[in-house]
């Protein structure tokens, strides 16, 4: 019973916290959170959930971190450091039947690999 209360608890605390983030009333409030590493981590956690929905839920939120044009240096640098293994993870955890998640999913997947092409472009910007 324990495990079910808490498995319905972070389906909707995950929901919530997506539909407040993706609204547009709230910009300033996304943009904090977005700028906070412990979010982050929290989000890259939960995206190692066993439960698929609490992953597909999870990645809601997360891909504001990955898509955002103005990441602080440090949740650039947690992204950049997990890339490889987040792009593993995010490819396994699919919605093969929803064309808007897979659509997500890949521009998500994009903007983790051009990480490295921002990161070595600044390095040679500055040589």
């Amino acid at each position: 019973m324990l495990q079910t209360a808490e498995y319905v608890t972070k389906r909707q605390a995950l929901r919530l916290l997506a539909e407040l983030l993706l609204d547009r009333a709230f910009k300033k409030v996304m943009l904090l959170y977005v700028g906070e590493d412990q979010f982050l981590q929290v989000l890259m956690n939960l995206l190692r959930d066993n439960s698929r929905a609490i992953q597909a839920d999870a990645f809601h939120a997360f891909k504001l971190f990955a898509a955002s044009p103005k990441k602080p240096q440090r949740i650039h640098q947690i992204l950049l450091k997990n890339r490889e293994r987040l792009v593993k993870l995010l490819e396994s955890i699919g919605k093969g039947d929803d064309e808007t998640y897979l659509q997500d999913q890949r521009a998500v997947i994009q903007s983790l690999w051009m990480l490295e092409a921002s990161a070595s472009q600044s390095q040679t910007s500055s040589r």
